[in-house]
C-alpha cells in the first residue's frame, strides 16, 4: 500500500474483514484532533470478538509498515459466552 493513497479506515476495514470480525464492528468514527497536527484518529468498538482474534487485530494494528499507535483500549467480557467487547482508539502519525 502506498502511503500517498493510505487511509486509516480503509486500513482498519480490511484488517477487520482478514481477522474476520468486520461483521461484529459497532462502530468506526474519526477522532478530532485540536491540535492541527498531521494525525488521524478513529475510535472503533468491537462486541463480541474472540480473544484470539483481538490478540491478532491489536498485533496487526501495532505492527502495521505505517505509524500506527492503539491507544485508549477498553476491554469488557461478556459473561454469557465468553467473548469481549472492545474499543480503542487507533491514531496514524502520518
Amino acid at each position: 500500500v502506498q502511503q500517498a493513497d493510505f487511509t486509516l479506515f480503509g486500513f482498519l476495514e480490511d484488517l477487520a474483514a482478514k481477522v474476520k470480525v468486520n461483521d461484529r464492528i459497532e462502530y468506526m468514527k474519526p477522532i478530532s484532533d485540536s491540535s492541527g497536527s498531521a494525525r488521524e484518529a478513529v475510535e472503533v468498538r468491537i462486541r463480541s470478538v474472540f480473544q484470539d482474534d483481538l490478540v491478532s487485530l491489536l498485533y496487526d494494528i501495532e505492527h502495521s509498515p505505517h505509524a500506527l499507535k492503539i491507544k485508549r483500549l477498553n476491554v469488557r467480557r461478556v459473561d454469557r459466552d465468553g467473548t469481549l467487547d472492545v474499543t480503542f482508539q487507533v491514531v496514524h502519525h502520518g
